[in-house]
């Protein structure tokens, strides 16, 4: 299959030392739950089209170590709404999630008062802070290492971490019941609670709805993105080369 450019194509993906020919239009927006993502658009060839009108399964290759949150479907509105494309225009003011971090290193553990009351501190001062008054065991463990992966569901949040000698470590969450701080945003936010409960007053038990962006965000959002998708690439790369 080739990748293909549309009319809604606002970003290239380039190979380093590559030509024209190995850069992968794509779609940076989010989805219908305002999450943030990237959309790529492929053709098949006339081969490939013969091939799945036979019912040959379609394959998906991702290289790394780790399996990211992917989806596979025909036409561009199985992830996004047409209709509410306005509406839902990437917004670099919204606040920040996890994937924004993906490649940073751990550098300390930081405690609270009380025993639940402790974060994970990475490179560029941000803390992800645990806020479940249950899990009082502190990931000592984790530092030094690197934030490689995650997966998210309705039950758990696992971020998962890599080490020098590519040992692997994870550590879960209570999707609602965490925070984020960036000091860039200036101030904690619920990642994974939706914006618009917030917006109504409605908040899990015992946490504070999220703060206002400064001026900055928008500005280091989009370094810290660009950040992300470089080490992503690179990683990529190294991954090739070894193989």
């Amino acid at each position: 299959m080739k990748p293909v450019e549309t009319p809604f194509t606002n970003c290239v993906f380039k190979l380093e030392g590559g030509t024209v020919e190995n850069n992968l239009p794509a779609e940076r927006t989010v989805d219908y739950e305002n999450r943030p993502c990237i959309v790529t658009m492929w053709e098949p060839t006339e081969q490939e089209r013969r091939q799945i009108s036979q019912g040959t399964l379609i394959r998906l290759v991702v290289w790394g170590f780790s399996h990211p949150a992917v989806a596979v479907g025909a036409g561009r509105d199985f992830m996004i709404d047409v209709e509410e494309e306005d509406e839902m225009q990437r917004d670099l003011t919204v606040k920040p999630d996890l994937s924004l971090y993906l490649g940073k290193r751990v550098v300390a553990i930081v405690r609270g008062e009380q025993p639940h009351e402790w974060g994970i501190k990475m490179q560029g001062e941000v803390e992800i802070r645990n806020r479940d008054e249950r899990e009082t065991v502190v990931p000592i463990g984790l530092v030094g290492l690197v934030f490689s992966s995650m997966s998210l569901s309705l039950h758990d949040t696992v971020m998962h971490f890599t080490g020098p000698n590519n040992e692997l470590e994870k550590f879960s969450f209570n999707p609602v019941k965490y925070g984020i701080y960036d000091p860039g945003y200036g101030s904690e936010v619920l990642p994974q609670w939706p914006e618009e409960l917030e917006a109504a007053g409605n908040v899990p038990e015992g946490m504070e709805a999220s703060g206002e962006a400064s001026a900055e965000w928008p500005e280091r959002r989009a370094r810290l993105e660009q950040e992300r998708d470089a080490r992503t690439q690179s990683d990529a790369q190294e991954f090739l080369k070894e193989d």
